[in-house]
Parts: structure tokens; C-alpha cells; sequence
């Protein structure tokens, strides 16, 4: 029988040794890796939005290119938790005439002054869009603009000009958010006087309503704002014991 040679040392050693293509640092290495990792890069890729998505974006005002604003707050959850809540909720038409209801004689009877939590409730029904709108208004009668101004006070900012006004409400349900939020029964002893001194009126804004601005978008914001805001003040002096014995 024809006998094999006995292999030499060298190909002993080659074959013990890992291939190049296993070296971690060899570049064949670091090409299957890329070759790899490609499709999971390719998946990584940003996902183009719908026209679908894009349209229904525009109906809220919303920026079609970036949905971030200038503290990057808002993101695109944000603006898709807009799109739920406006499909969501009534029609601004429809809150309006319950509001007015339930603030006019026969709903403070039945149910007494609106309490803050009820306010709030209110406050949620404002469209995104309808909150926007009240920022368009150049010849707003200062009926209309004191439960804004009284809004941002309870929020401690002191510049309540109908300019940062209007600024406040262009960012729509977002300005609605952080009144929710704010702790409501914290209130000190000096901004509430500076919330009283603008005396907002929800029955302003209803005078308001029926008059020549009857029906015109932005006016149930006024009011609800109207509506939150006193109940926060009359909360608070209770709380602070400033509301004198002839009053209770």
C-alpha cells in the first residue's frame, strides 16, 4: 500500500491557526461585520411620513417640517396626541352653549359655583385649533383678553401683555397643559391680588358672546379661561381666609 508522507510542521501550524476572515482586527473581519450589519442599518433608516399624516397635520396648524418648538417640548407624540384629541372631542359650538349653561342662573342653582376640578374639565373640551385662533384676534375687547392675562399671572409670569398673550396661545392645547398641571391650591397671597386686579368675568365673555363676536372661533378659550381662573381665585381666598363673612 502507498503510504502518505507525514505532514511537514509548517501545515501543521497553518491549520491550527484561525482564518484571517476571523481576526478581529483583519479587514476581512471588519467587511463581514459591515456586510452584516447593513440591513439592520437599512431598517434604522427615519420612516417617510404619509400624505395621510401630513394633511391631517396641516388641519391642527401644526409645522409640516419640524414639530419641535424653540424649548424642543413638542414632538411628534405631541402632535399625534392632538390629532386623538381633537376627533375626540365636541365641537367647539356644542361646549359653548353647555358652558353657558351651566354658568348662567339656572346651572349655578342646580349645581353651585364651578370648583377647579370641574373647571379643568372644562378646560380639556378647548380644540387645539380653537386655542390658536383666540391668538389671531387683533381687536380683541379687553373683556376677552383679561381671563388670558389673569391665566398667565396664575402661571407667575408678570408680563401680561396681550402680545405674550398671543404667544402663550399659539402653542394651543400645550398652554392648556400647563395650566392643568399647575398646582392650583399653591397660589401665594400676592399673586392672587395681582389675578383679582384684571377682574376676568366669565358673564363678560358671555356679553362678549352674544354680541358682535357671537360665534366666532376662540371666544369658548376666553371663557373657559374665564371660568378656571375665578374658581381658582375664590379656592384660594377661601384657603387663605380672605373672604369676609358678608361674602360666605
Amino acid at each position: 500500500q502507498p503510504t502518505h508522507p507525514p505532514p511537514s510542521p509548517s501545515a501543521m501550524v497553518l491549520e491550527a491557526s484561525p482564518s484571517a476572515a476571523s481576526l478581529p482586527g483583519s479587514p476581512l473581519a471588519c467587511e463581514d461585520n459591515t456586510q452584516s450589519e447593513s440591513p439592520a442599518g437599512e431598517r434604522k433608516a427615519g420612516r417617510r411620513r404619509t400624505l395621510g399624516e401630513t394633511i391631517r397635520l396641516a388641519q391642527f396648524g401644526l409645522d409640516k417640517r419640524d414639530y419641535g418648538n424653540a424649548s424642543g417640548v413638542s414632538t411628534m407624540e405631541m402632535a399625534d396626541e392632538i390629532y386623538r384629541n381633537e376627533r375626540a372631542l365636541p365641537s367647539v359650538t356644542l361646549s359653548l352653549d353647555h358652558l353657558r349653561i351651566r354658568c348662567g342662573g339656572a346651572g349655578m342653582r342646580a349645581q353651585g359655583e364651578v370648583s377647579v376640578e370641574e373647571a379643568k374639565k372644562w378646560l380639556k373640551k378647548a380644540t387645539h385649533k380653537d386655542v390658536q385662533t383666540l391668538a389671531e384676534w387683533e381687536d380683541a375687547p379687553e373683556c376677552i383678553q383679561r381671563p388670558v392675562q389673569a391665566a398667565l399671572q396664575f402661571l407667575c409670569d408678570d408680563d401680561t401683555s396681550w402680545e405674550n398673550c398671543c404667544r402663550s396661545l399659539r402653542s394651543g392645547r400645550g398652554f392648556l397643559r400647563e395650566l392643568d398641571k399647575f398646582p392650583a391650591m399653591r397660589v401665594t397671597k400676592t399673586n392672587l391680588e395681582k389675578m383679582m386686579a384684571f377682574e376676568a368675568s366669565a358673564a363678560s365673555v358671555l356679553a362678549e358672546a352674544k354680541g358682535q363676536n357671537q360665534g366666532r372661533p376662540g371666544i369658548y378659550t376666553s371663557l373657559v379661561l374665564a371660568v378656571l381662573v375665578q374658581s381658582v381665585i375664590v379656592s384660594n381666598r377661601e384657603r387663605l381666609g380672605l373672604i369676609a363673612r358678608s361674602e360666605e
